[in-house]
């Protein structure tokens, strides 16, 4: 199974990005990482002009006010930065596809991986916020355009070994959760075509 998986640069006057952290300290082979700017639209093009083909995709972002590991449900239609992203761009109220919704939602079954993670600890949370800058746009192009299983994880701004450790444990059971997910549908799928 190929497993892609992003994270940012630092951005907003961070000397770090949690995501970006996360990232190079995984170490399972079964991954492709790459790194985006934080930065309107190059976020969504690098990602496009360096993904292979893949079955599952896994965008990490920071959301430095939350405490917890937070699973985006949907991406809004919108752009309303804060910030300047890292170009020093200001985007306000700016619809992303007019020809879209005002949400685009995962298609993949987020309270499943919520229960199997939070299986001995109330580790992970479902939000329905993903922000309405970098993160959000980059996870409503995908949701958009990529035909892909994919959601996006927000990380609180973790600065300890102990807690990427823990992270980085965390990740690792999502990442075999989605490939036992990926093999037991392939299972089904070889039986359902021998019976035919």
């Amino acid at each position: 199974m190929r497993i892609t998986i992003t994270a940012f640069d630092p951005f907003g006057g961070f000397n770090s990005n949690s995501s970006y952290k996360a990232l190079t300290k995984l170490s399972n082979k079964d991954i492709t990482k790459i790194v985006l700017p934080v930065s309107y639209p190059d976020a969504y093009c690098v990602l496009k002009e360096s993904i292979t083909e893949c079955d599952f995709i896994i965008l990490l972002g920071m959301a430095a006010k939350r405490t917890k590991v937070s699973i985006e449900e949907r991406a809004k239609n919108i752009l309303e930065f804060k910030i300047p992203d890292n170009h020093g761009q200001i985007i306000k109220n700016q619809i992303i596809d007019e020809n879209e919704p005002e949400f685009l939602y995962s298609r993949v079954e987020i309270d499943k991986i919520i229960k199997y993670l939070n299986k001995d600890d109330e580790l992970v949370y479902k939000s329905s916020d993903a922000g309405t800058y970098i993160c959000n746009y980059l996870y409503f192009k995908v949701l958009q355009v990529f035909n892909t299983p994919s959601i996006f994880i927000h990380l609180p701004n973790y600065e300890t070994d102990e807690e990427f450790d823990k992270l980085d444990i965390l990740l690792n059971k999502l990442i075999n959760y989605i490939m036992v997910c990926y093999l037991i549908q392939m299972i089904q799928y070889q039986r359902i075509q021998h019976i035919n």
